[in-house]
């Protein structure tokens, strides 16, 4: 009796078992279809992030900054786009502690980041640029005038 008894209780740890195998992989391919739409999210993200900033840099090119309005306005521009560009960031070192690279992912995220700020900065530089050279010739005007 206590062979059959026996049996029966390897029998229902192997149920169990199998049953546990079933559950861990349905919720892998839950996570896996997860991570899926997360990375379609991000590349969609991705790809407009990255069109905002070359659209960006295309509008206010190097030497293209002439006037103050048009230094003021690269300027404005500059703060929304660089607030998009961080949020989108920060969303993307998120989505890295998800993935089994993790040190990956986040090597590349934080090489895009200075990509994209690198652009940036150009446009800021030279907007700043502008604007300081415009204001001294403005007081030198003046100086001159008196």
């Amino acid at each position: 009796m206590n062979i059959k008894h026996e049996g029966l209780a390897i029998g229902n740890k192997l149920v169990l078992i199998c049953l546990l195998l079933c559950v861990a992989c349905s919720s892998t391919a839950a996570q896996s279809t997860r991570n899926a739409d997360a990375n379609a999210d991000t590349n969609i993200d991705k790809a407009s992030i990255d069109a905002i900033v070359a659209e960006l840099d295309k509008e206010f090119a190097r030497g293209s900054i002439a006037t103050t309005e048009l230094a003021e306005l690269a300027l404005s521009k500059l703060e929304l786009v660089q607030s998009q560009v961080q949020s989108h960031l920060q969303a993307k070192e998120v989505a890295c502690h998800e993935n089994f690279f993790t040190n990956s992912c986040l090597l590349d995220v934080r090489l895009k980041k200075r990509q994209l700020q690198e652009i940036l900065r150009q446009i800021s530089i030279e907007a700043k640029s502008f604007l300081r050279r415009s204001r001294v010739a403005k007081s030198q005007e003046q100086a001159d005038k008196n």
